[in-house]
């Protein structure tokens, strides 16, 4: 499944979840500035049953899931990566 079938198929599943291209930036890199992701999606649920939604259909396709909270952590656990291998 393309990425562009997969992330019309979590906005199914949990409408307004997707969090907008243009307002990721906060997701996606830590306070410091250390670390940086290259996260295909940044998904915010609003409730208990949108995130089992987007966990199980990311179960299904063989996507990553990294959790964040506060992203405060200081060793880059909270930002995601694609290793290039």
């Amino acid at each position: 499944m393309s990425a562009t079938l997969f992330l019309s198929k979590i906005d199914r599943l949990a409408p307004n979840a997707l969090v907008a291209e243009d307002d990721r930036a906060r997701f996606l890199k830590e306070w410091r500035g250390d670390f940086e992701s290259d996260a295909l999606a940044v998904a915010a649920p609003a409730s208990v049953s949108e995130v089992v939604a987007i966990v199980r259909a990311c179960a299904e396709h063989g996507i990553t899931i990294v959790p964040q909270g506060g992203n405060t952590g200081l060793c880059g656990g909270a930002v995601s990566r694609q290793d290039k291998l």
